[in-house]
């Protein structure tokens, strides 16, 4: 935030894309978490819940944003305002006591752990097709969001902030969804 006016807007993309990078790891964090935490017949429950709690947090987070931005919040506060809640939830992560209890990894396991787990990923022929098409996906969604905003600024000549509520609309489908799998 204090340094956004010095910095070029294309990095405001590559930002983009290392925050939406990072957030492919989280549900399926979660969920394998989740085989240590409730029983078998309880899994496919409680990962709808957990799929429902993520949805409403991104619909809401969508919406409050949208809504601070029509009322002409700054973008440095924003930027402030999320960096407060990203540090609260840091603290409250840590404070946390994990339900499942590991040996730590060493400092120096962390690259080659990782190294294997994309080595792995390149060998098997089914998972690399799998995010192979996870990747493509991606592509193809990030276009559609482009379009969207293209679409709200240039023909209907309304903010980008408007696109949270396609968004939110997006998320309340996936909420349904997950609601109707845990029957």
């Amino acid at each position: 935030a204090l340094f956004m006016y010095q910095i070029g807007y294309e990095w405001t993309f590559v930002l983009l894309i290392i925050i939406s990078i990072l957030g492919q790891f989280f549900l399926p964090a979660n969920q394998s978490l989740l085989t240590f935490v409730v029983s078998n017949e309880d899994r496919a429950k409680a990962n709808g819940l957990l799929q429902m709690a993520y949805t409403v947090s991104k619909i809401t987070g969508g919406l409050l944003a949208s809504f601070l931005i029509k009322q002409s919040v700054s973008i440095p506060i924003l930027l402030f305002l999320s960096a407060i809640i990203l540090f609260l939830s840091l603290i409250l992560v840590v404070k946390i006591k994990p339900y499942v209890k590991k040996e730590r990894v060493g400092e120096g396991k962390i690259v080659p752990l990782m190294k294997e787990g994309i080595l792995y990923i390149l060998n098997d022929k089914k998972l690399k097709l799998l995010f192979t098409l996870l990747a493509l996906a991606m592509f193809i969604v990030t276009s559609i969001d482009i379009l969207l905003i293209s679409y709200f600024t240039e023909t209907l000549h309304l903010g980008v902030e408007n696109i949270s509520f396609v968004g939110a609309a997006s998320m309340l489908g996936i909420l349904l969804g997950s609601t109707l799998t845990t029957k």
